[in-house]
């Protein structure tokens, strides 16, 4: 019977210590894994970083470069467009019309245009007012005279009206957002500046 206790006691202490070293080399076990499980994942989240990374610079130069050929670009059109307006002003310094000549019955008439007040269309026929009252008649239409004309002197306001900046007494609001126009000398018609034309009339004004 003591020999039996005794052989009892042997086996549950090597039961105890196999079973501690089997929890022992699980832990070990479980912390391997779970240490070379974080290694790995973070050695593929380094590279894809990494890689997202370069993607990033790429991009940014890519953008950058980009930024620089448009800044280029801009600056190109820049230089075109002043030299097209210079251009442009020194062609339309060329063909300004000092004088316009127009008859009144059978003698021909020399006007400085200085002294137009405005031009006016009236039954297909254009006339000239004058400033001191006088009117004439003359062959070109609206649309040619305005090319021809100082642009700083004249606008053309309307389908029917070409005005002098110096024949406006005062501007009125008229209606919805348009301006109405009272000139010396007076006109017969209304002449109005419509809503859409408002901002580049007062543009015209300002210059």
């Amino acid at each position: 019977m003591v020999a039996s206790h005794a052989n009892i006691d042997v086996i549950e202490q090597q039961i105890s210590d196999l079973y501690l070293t089997f929890l022992i080399v699980f832990l070990i076990a479980t912390l391997s894994i779970l240490g070379i499980s974080f290694f790995l994942i973070r050695m593929i989240y380094k590279k894809y970083e990494t890689q997202k990374n370069d993607e990033i610079k790429d991009l940014n130069n890519e953008v950058n470069t980009l930024t620089a050929i448009n800044t280029h670009l801009h600056l190109i059109h820049e230089k075109h467009k002043e030299n097209n307006n210079d251009l442009l002003r020194e062609e339309s310094t060329d063909n300004v019309k000092k004088r316009i000549i127009t008859y009144h019955k059978d003698e021909l008439v020399s006007l400085e245009t200085s002294e137009i007040a405005y031009f006016f269309l009236e039954n297909n026929i254009v006339y000239i007012k004058t400033r001191s009252g006088s009117q004439y008649s003359v062959n070109s239409s609206l649309d040619e005279l305005i090319k021809t004309l100082d642009p700083q002197m004249f606008y053309r306001a309307n389908r029917q009206f070409i005005i002098n900046v110096n024949a406006i007494n005062n501007i009125l609001v008229y209606g919805k957002n348009q301006l109405k126009l009272m000139v010396k000398p007076e006109s017969d018609e209304m002449i109005l500046i419509s809503k859409n034309r408002v901002s580049e009339f007062k543009k015209w004004l300002e210059q």
